[in-house]
């Protein structure tokens, strides 16, 4: 008999049955982030207290053993779909799918179109003989981060990607996303795009 593929959404799905799966996400998120955040001075995470913080909550539970697990899992989804015609974002797909807040949805746009939209946008000026510094590209409502993962695929990993996101998950997402494929040099905020304090 053939093993079965683990999919993110089929291990994650897990723990909706002893936690919230929203606070269950997040938690994903952050031990991620946190993970790949290595101070070389220390061997450790930038992040450690928030890590072992946020992995506290699953002390004696079993589940404790499926973060790695679902970062595998999302790891070997994108690389598999990396060059597809629906893109590689599984992060926001679950997200849009399986985490409507009550009352609310959201909606990314769909990677068709954001690949439509990149090459309308960047195209000519990728052709520009004259450029002598990198492109800075800005999505100021970034969900997550999926236009620019698109853009990056027409524009390259080495141009500077900013994007802005006033939902802090959606934030968390897009940092792991770009992480994830390939793009270092990029910056995420939380806040509101339309009324940044400065």
């Amino acid at each position: 008999m053939k093993n079965e593929k683990l999919l993110f959404a089929k291990v994650i799905k897990q723990f909706e049955y002893k936690v919230d799966i929203r606070t269950a996400f997040d938690d994903f998120l952050t031990m991620s982030i946190c993970a790949f955040g290595r101070n070389p001075a220390t061997g450790l995470s930038y992040d450690e207290e928030l890590y072992l913080q946020t992995i506290a909550k699953y002390k004696n539970d079993p589940l404790r053993f499926e973060f790695s697990n679902l970062l595998a899992c999302l790891e070997n989804e994108m690389t598999e779909r990396m060059d597809s015609d629906s893109g590689y974002d599984v992060l926001g797909e679950f997200y849009e799918e399986h985490l409507p807040r009550k009352g609310l949805s959201q909606f990314f746009t769909p990677w068709p179109i954001c690949t439509f939209m990149a090459k309308c946008s960047i195209e000519e000026t990728l052709k520009t003989d004259n450029r002598n510094k990198p492109l800075r590209i800005l999505d100021p409502a970034c969900g997550s981060g999926r236009m620019l993962m698109a853009t990056s695929r027409i524009a390259g990993p080495y141009e500077n990607y900013f994007g802005v996101d006033i939902d802090h998950t959606c934030v968390k997402i897009t940092a792991l996303n770009w992480f994830l494929s390939g793009l270092f040099k990029m910056e995420v905020m939380h806040g509101n795009a339309l009324f940044i304090d400065v």
